[in-house]
C-alpha cells in the first residue's frame, strides 16, 4: 500500500515543449538505462518492445512536482531496526515492473530481500529468497532476466542471476572456480555492458585476502563475456582497497570508484588503469548517468556531482549538488540527493541539465537520500530507492529539453 507521505516542489516553469514522439522516448530509455548499468534495449527499436504512455487503474497517482512514497508496506523502514532501500530497476518494455533491494542491519525483522511491483508501486512482493540485495540490473532485451550483486550482511551472500523475473536465483555455473585463490562471496556492485548483458563486471566488499596473500588487502574486479561461465581476473591497483563501483561507458572503457583512492578509468578492458580524479565514490556505492547530450555525471563524496562532458570518463568537474549516491536525468533536469543528512535532514535537489550548477531544493527534508535511481520516460516519473525513507516517486513534466532553470517555485508543506 502506498504510504500518504508526500513532499512537495512543484516547477511552475513555462515549458514550452511539444511531445517528443517515440523516437524521444527511445533515445531516454538507451541514455537512462546505461545509467543504471542496463543496456539499450535494442528490443524496443526492433518493434518487439513498444512501451505506451499510461499505467495500470491501480498505480499510485502522482502529481507533478510531487514526491510520494510508494514503499513496500512490510519492510519498517526507518532507523530501528535500521531498513533501507538499495538497488532499484525498472523494466523498460512494461515501466509498471519495478524491482527494488532492501537491506537492513538485522536483516529478519527488516524483512529484507527483493520486492516486486506489477503496478509501480502500490502494492509489492517478495520475490525469492535473497536478503541482502545491493545492486541489481535488468536486462532490457528480456526482462525476465536479472542480476543481483549481494553483499555486506546477510545469509545469501553472492552474485546470482534469475531468468523468471526474480523469483527463483541461481549463482553462476563458473562462480564456485573463482573461490580457489580469493573471497568473492561478499559483492558490492555489479554492471552490465550497454551492448551485451552477458557481458558483466563484479566488484567486492571484502578483501579478495589479507596482507599475507597476493591481493594485499585489496579487491578488483571480475569480468564475464558469457553470463557467469566462465571468468576473467582483473586485478586491482595497490592502494584501491575495496568496495568499489563499477560502470561501463563502453565495452572496453571502465569507470572504477574507490573509497580512498579516487575514480580510475581503463579503456582496455581492465589491462591498465589511470585515475581520472582524487575525489572519492561515497560508502555504499555510486550512479554513473549518462544524459541524451552525452555528457556523464557521477555521484561523490566531497565533490557532490561531477560531469564528464564528453562521454570519454576521461576527466572530471564538480557540478555542486550535494555528496550522495543517486543521480539520474529526465531530459529536462538533473535529480540528486543527499547521502546522511544528520538530525535535521535535508532536501533533494534539481538543476537543469542545460545549467548543471544551477541546483534547486525541494521544499522537503529526508533523513537520506537516494542509494540509486532509475526514470521511466514514457510515463515522465522519477524513481528513488531513498535509504530509509524507502522508495519514492516523482511525476515530472516535458518531454524534451528545458532552455532554462525554473522560474519560481510554489511551496507546499507536506
Amino acid at each position: 500500500m502506498t504510504k500518504p507521505r508526500t513532499v512537495v516542489h512543484l516547477l511552475l516553469a513555462a515549458l514550452a515543449i511539444g511531445s517528443g514522439g517515440a523516437g524521444f522516448h527511445h533515445s531516454l530509455f538507451e541514455a537512462l538505462a546505461f545509467s543504471v548499468g542496463l543496456a539499450a534495449a535494442p528490443a524496443q527499436s526492433s518493434g518487439l518492445c513498444n512501451p505506451q504512455p499510461g499505467l495500470p487503474a491501480d498505480a499510485p497517482q502522482l502529481q507533478p512536482g510531487v514526491w510520494t512514497n510508494i514503499s513496500p508496506a512490510d519492510p519498517p523502514f526507518g532507523p530501528s531496526p535500521f531498513t533501507f532501500a538499495t538497488a532499484i530497476a525498472l523494466d523498460p518494455c512494461n515501466p509498471a515492473i519495478l524491482y527494488v533491494g532492501v537491506q537492513g542491519f538485522d536483516w529478519e525483522p527488516s524483512k529484507a530481500g527483493v520486492y516486486k511491483s506489477t503496478n509501480a508501486g502500490t502494492t509489492w512482493t517478495r520475490v525469492g529468497h535473497l536478503d541482502t540485495p545491493v545492486h541489481m540490473r535488468l536486462n532490457p532485451q528480456d526482462p525476465q532476466h536479472l542480476v543481483v550483486a549481494d553483499g555486506v550482511r546477510g545469509n545469501t551472500l553472492g552474485l546470482w542471476i534469475s531468468r523468471d523475473g526474480g523469483t527463483t536465483w541461481n549463482l553462476p555455473a563458473g562462480w564456485a572456480a573463482q573461490r580457489s585463490d580469493k573471497y568473492i562471496d561478499d559483492t558490492y556492485d555489479v554492471a552490465a555492458d550497454p551492448a551485451d548483458f552477458n557481458h558483466l563486471l563484479v566488484t567486492f566488499h571484502s578483501w579478495w585476502g589479507w596482507t599475507d596473500s597476493k591481493w594485499n588487502a585489496n579487491s578488483g574486479v571480475l569480468e564475464t563475456k558469457d553470463g557467469g561461465l566462465t571468468w576473467i581476473t582483473h586485478p586491482p591497483v595497490d592502494g584501491w582497497d575495496t568496495a568499489h563501483g563499477i560502470w561501463f561507458i563502453n565495452s572496453t572503457t571502465w569507470l572504477l570508484g574507490t573509497q580512498g583512492a579516487g575514480y580510475w578509468r581503463t579503456t582496455n578492458s581492465g589491462a591498465s588503469w589511470h585515475q581520472v580524479t582524487t575525489f572519492n565514490m561515497i560508502h555504499g556505492g555510486g550512479q554513473l548517468y549518462k544524459s541524451p547530450t552525452g555528457a556523464l555525471y557521477i555521484t561523490s563524496y566531497q565533490g557532490g556531482v561531477l560531469r564528464n562532458a564528453d562521454g570519454t570518463g576521461a576527466s572530471w568537474t564538480p557540478m555542486g549538488g550535494s555528496d550522495g549516491m543517486g543521480v539520474i536525468g529526465d531530459g529536462n533536469f538533473l535529480y540528486h540527493g543527499p547521502y546522511f543528512t544528520g538530525q535535521n535532514g535535508g532536501p533533494y535537489v534539481s538543476a537543469p541539465e542545460s545549467n548543471p550548477t544551477e541546483w534547486t531544493p525541494f521544499n522537503h527534508s529526508v533523513s537520506m537520500g537516494p542509494y540509486e535511481m532509475a526514470f521511466d520516460p514514457v510515463n515522465r516519473i522519477v524513481y528513488s530507492s531513498s535509504w530509509e525513507e524507502g522508495v519514492l516517486a516523482l511525476k515530472v513534466a516535458g518531454s524534451g529539453p528545458v532552455p532554462q532553470p525554473p522560474s519560481h517555485l510554489r511551496i507546499t508543506s507536506p
